[in-house]
């Protein structure tokens, strides 16, 4: 498994690699074919040029990055209009893919009732725990500063000391059981003898 994801990587690396230098040629050859048929040979580029050449032909860097700002723009602003809806959607996506990667690299095959039971635990207990939890920590912070009068980093080492040692032990306490009631429900679900 672990050769799989240096695998991966390399893969991943080296096509981003070759896509770069494949956009850079491709722009460098529409700037000789621009300086050959519009200004003479001993003359070098104006500015006004090289600026119409690169408007025409983006970066490949652009090119990948702009779809992804785009998404993190829209991503932003739902998270900024409905926190809740936002992150209750995020955390069952993020789970469900990450249980995909997870059977994919340990597994033989991809299980689908264990996929959907990630699912509805990031959907169902994830989700709105861990919003409710960190918008408390937040208020945490200004109770800290402004009834005890602590500096911003002593409350902030409050907020990490009170999160891991208690929140992370409930929280991940409880999550095993409501991991394991939600297999037990999408089982039976799947095998029809829900009732």
């Amino acid at each position: 498994t672990v050769l799989k994801m240096k695998l991966f990587w390399v893969v991943s690396l080296v096509s981003i690699a070759s896509v770069e230098a494949l956009g850079r040629i491709q722009q460098a050859k529409i700037k000789s074919s621009n300086l050959k048929g519009n200004i003479p040979a001993l003359v070098p580029p104006s500015a006004a040029t090289i600026e119409s050449v690169s408007t025409v032909v983006p970066s490949p860097t652009k090119v990948f990055l702009e779809p992804l700002l785009q998404v993190v723009r829209w991503y932003d602003s739902n998270l900024k209009i409905r926190p809740l809806r936002t992150k209750v959607i995020t955390n069952s996506f993020t789970s469900s893919l990450g249980d995909i990667l997870a059977q994919s690299l340990t597994c033989s095959s991809i299980d689908p009732q264990r996929t959907l039971a990630w699912s509805i635990a990031g959907l169902c207990y994830f989700g709105p725990i861990l919003h409710m939890w960190y918008n408390g920590l937040a208020r945490m912070e200004t109770f800290f500063m402004n009834r005890w009068k602590t500096s911003k980093t002593t409350a902030v080492i409050y907020q990490i000391a009170f999160n891991q040692f208690i929140g992370a032990a409930i929280v991940n306490a409880c999550f095993l059981y409501f991991i394991s009631f939600t297999k037990m429900i999408v089982t039976s679900f799947a095998a029809g003898s829900f009732s």
